[in-house]
């Protein structure tokens, strides 16, 4: 709650202004924290909460607020309070994007800008020397946002910035406590798989600078011993290392195991949650169930007699009211059937034979037929409504808003249709849009 936030602030204060911490942050408290210390704190501290130099007013309210405390008690009890206040002035907490009046717009201050640009490439307040060329002008051509973007992009913060975005969209980091009742102790697996994806996406989106067409057909992944052991690879150690997928067994990120297991149930397989991850974040299309509907049961899993297919179409595709949605995403769902609820390859399913027949529902258009996990990567990789629905997502996580993709948006988004760059370039290419540093009123 509130008392915990202030409470955090009031302990953090109070770490600063102990005296081996207070030389590091401030020398000049090392020879006397004088008014004239004091001052240089809350020009180097203010700012840096502030994100942009405070005015001399605010300067002032500050110091007078020390004053009054430390001749009421001591120098480090006032300037402990002086800086809680300065933690937690709404212009330290709230992002302000003001701007200045530019005909019918406003466009971000050089300080807003900084910030933008920090926040949205490294997750975090702009740095000193952001905040130097801020103060300087030097953020006024797309070619200085560009280079900022890309330099944060690059760091180490940068790039779990980027890994947090594909996090969140895919949704593998859900495979965290999700049990299986083929597998005891699930959640060992689930851990590994979870790392599996994470040096996938790394290695294909930040390391390769890779597309969606990478994305959704590398032919690689990345196991160490126990979960080699788990989905049947072969690997000579124990440590997590790069190998290719034996052929047929999938490809991309459709073929991850934190997928494939976080979008299934603990019994069995969901064609239905496979098929709607892909039609919701891979062709940004959303599906209602209408009112009236009355949702059936599946019948009872039988091993040997049926399949889940078998289960599904029984329900999903007999109904003309279930069949008018689920024709749309349970297709989908049946190309990925090869892998059970494990995330793991099967050939046969309790010793059937597995139907991976499908189609993808792009929109406007006649369903495509697909076979099998890697031609339906294919198809997804090579379909341009693929391409533009990552391309929206990502682009309403970097502005958090739903941007009209005209103009440059559009522009940015045919550079990463067309594979003149990756996903990562395409993110940083985003900052050169009116979006990123126009506001209207």
């Amino acid at each position: 709650g509130a008392e915990d936030v202030v409470g955090a602030r009031v302990q953090l204060a109070q770490l600063v202004v102990q005296s081996d911490k207070l030389t590091t942050l401030l020398p000049c408290a090392g020879t006397a924290l004088d008014d004239a210390c004091v001052e240089q704190f809350v020009a180097i501290y203010g700012r840096r909460l502030y994100r942009r130099p405070l005015s001399a007013e605010e300067r002032l309210e500050y110091q007078t607020l020390y004053a009054k405390i430390r001749d009421q008690a001591d120098a480090n009890t006032g300037l402990k309070w002086m800086l809680v206040a300065l933690i937690q002035s709404p212009q330290a907490v709230y992002r302000a994007e003001l701007g200045v009046m530019a005909g019918e717009h406003y466009d971000l201050t050089q300080h807003e800008l900084a910030t933008e640009i920090a926040y949205t490439f490294s997750g975090t307040t702009p740095s000193a020397a952001l905040l130097d060329k801020a103060d300087q002008g030097k953020l006024d051509s797309e070619e200085a946002v560009i280079a900022e973007a890309r330099a944060l992009s690059a760091t180490p913060r940068g790039r779990e910035t980027v890994h947090r975005l594909l996090q969140e969209w895919s949704g593998y980091a859900t495979i965290h406590g999700k049990a299986k009742d083929v597998v005891d102790n699930f959640d060992v697996i689930s851990e590994l798989m979870a790392e599996e994806t994470r040096r996938f996406l790394d290695d294909v989106v930040i390391e390769n600078e890779g597309g969606v067409a990478e994305l959704l057909t590398a032919p690689h992944t990345f196991v160490d011993g126990t979960l080699a052991d788990f989905y049947g690879f072969s690997v000579t150690g124990s440590a997590f290392q790069q190998i290719d997928r034996p052929a047929n067994w999938g490809v991309g990120l459709l073929a991850q195991g934190s997928l494939l297991g976080a979008y299934a149930h603990m019994g069995s397989s969901s064609p239905t949650l496979r098929g709607l991850f892909v039609l919701r974040r891979l062709l940004c299309q959303e599906t209602e169930a209408p009112d009236n509907v009355e949702l059936a049961p599946l019948p009872a899993q039988a091993p040997g007699e049926t399949t889940t297919r078998e289960r599904y179409e029984s329900v999903h595709t007999a109904s003309a009211q279930c069949s008018y949605c689920h024709n749309r995403f349970d297709p989908m769902g049946f190309a990925l059937e090869h892998f059970d609820e494990t995330g793991r390859y099967r050939e046969t399913e309790h010793g059937l034979e597995i139907d991976d027949s499908g189609h993808v529902s792009f929109a406007g258009a006649e369903p495509a037929p697909i076979q099998g996990p890697v031609q339906f990567a294919e198809t997804l990789a090579a379909s341009e409504q693929t391409s533009a629905c990552i391309s929206d997502l990502f682009a309403r996580y970097t502005y958090g808003s739903a941007p009209c993709m005209n103009g440059p948006m559009a522009d940015a988004r045919r550079g990463l249709s067309e594979r003149d760059y990756g996903l990562t370039e395409y993110l940083i290419q985003l900052a050169t849009t009116p979006h990123f540093y126009r506001r209207m009123p």
